[in-house]
């Protein structure tokens, strides 16, 4: 799920004042102005974006199956094979990665992996 609260402090502390908390499931409080359900593909999609931006550490592979009960290097195989070729990525025993060269371009790479 995701959600955004109220902008305004003032309006932020009101709404949790003078509004019951039990009226609303978890994680939504009354300071929450609108929320959306987010897609197990959508997820998935912002997972592989988010992952690859950790520039040291990469996306964990493990991590990604274990959420999603799928292996990154299986669904996305070509793609992966494709830009370890090219130099853009690297894949360890326990994460992928972008290469000091596929840092410059990484939007792409992250499209093509997504």
């Amino acid at each position: 799920m995701r959600y955004e609260v109220e902008r305004s402090p003032h309006r932020y502390i009101k709404a949790l004042e003078n509004t019951s908390h039990s009226d609303h499931p978890f994680p939504l409080t009354p300071a929450v102005s609108s929320y959306q359900h987010v897609s197990e593909e959508d997820e998935r999609e912002e997972t592989i974006m988010m992952g690859m931006r950790l520039l040291q550490d990469g996306l964990s592979l493990a991590e990604f199956d274990s959420r999603f009960g799928v292996s990154l290097l299986e669904i996305r195989a070509k793609e992966i094979e494709r830009l370890v070729g090219l130099g853009m990525v690297e894949v360890t025993d326990s994460a992928i990665r972008l290469t000091e060269s596929g840092r410059f371009v990484s939007n792409l790479v992250i499209r093509d992996l997504i």
